[in-house]
């Protein structure tokens, strides 16, 4: 497993990574402490709190759902503006109706239940303008953008891609990137996975060896992500420019203003 970007070891936020150095294509990297991505802050303690004020963080997003911020609210960075930009179309999930066939669905095959949200998380037009909102903070925030959901891994990991891929980021380093995820995973998996177990009124899960696919990330979901924009828009370029409508002024902007 390839180290990309750069592990920040702060004991009270798991899975917390500065994007700096990441080289593009056309010879550029990443700048430092503009790009952080990590799981929750709900745990956060205020000497890592303090070491994200002072890179200075201007912005923090959070796309968890609501029920997730409810139940662990993040700690505040000092100075910061706080984003709600919830990534899971609330009001689909509220209209299924048999919660307990999803539930066995999810228990019995999780990649496979994991690898419909990534397209989910791609194509549907709740998410998609969240994405718009998302990429909006990124263009105006005036220091370090912290984007998170509860672990670090699957919506921020979808988003880093998105992020990485408009930098012109070689789309190998950009999976070995999405990959990294696993490095860290380990020690938090039995917390996470009560947590898990709790949300969804599960005694157990199927496993994939002896990694867990709803505790880790796994390369079937980087490929789904990548075969949903394949087959719907040919390559991520067109994504970014005809879905989020991201044209090629808006990203020499993104870029002029996040690599050096």
């Amino acid at each position: 497993m390839k180290e990309v970007s750069v592990f920040l070891d702060l004991k009270s936020i798991h899975n917390c990574r500065d994007l700096k150095g990441i080289p593009t294509k056309d010879g550029r990297v990443i700048k430092p402490g503009k790009l952080i991505r990590c799981g929750h802050l709900a745990s956060a303690s205020q000497e890592d709190l303090s070491l994200l004020q002072k890179m200075p963080v201007s912005d923090v997003v959070d796309f968890r759902s609501s029920w997730e911020k409810q139940t662990m609210p993040d700690q505040k960075v000092a100075g910061s503006t706080y984003h709600d930009i919830l990534m899971f179309n609330e009001s689909k999930l509220g209209s299924i109706e048999n919660a307990s066939q999803m539930e066995k669905i999810v228990a019995e095959n999780p990649i496979d239940a994991m690898a419909v949200i990534y397209s989910e998380l791609l194509t549907d037009p709740y998410c998609i303008n969240q994405w718009k909102a998302f990429f909006n903070i990124l263009l105006e925030s005036k220091g370090a953008v912290v984007f998170h959901c509860t672990q670090g891994k699957d919506r921020t990991g979808l988003g880093a891609i998105l992020i990485e891929s408009l930098l012109g980021v070689d789309p190998e380093l950009i999976f070995d990137d999405y990959m990294q995820t696993n490095m860290y995973m380990e020690d938090h998996a039995n917390a996470d996975s009560k947590a898990v177990q709790n949300a969804l009124n599960l005694d157990q899960f199927e496993e994939l060896g002896t990694v867990n696919p709803l505790l880790f990330v796994c390369p079937q979901y980087y490929q789904t992500a990548m075969k949903t924009i394949e087959e719907h828009w040919g390559n991520v370029d067109n994504y970014l420019e005809q879905v989020l409508g991201i044209d090629a002024n808006m990203k020499k902007q993104f870029q002029d203003k996040f690599l050096q």
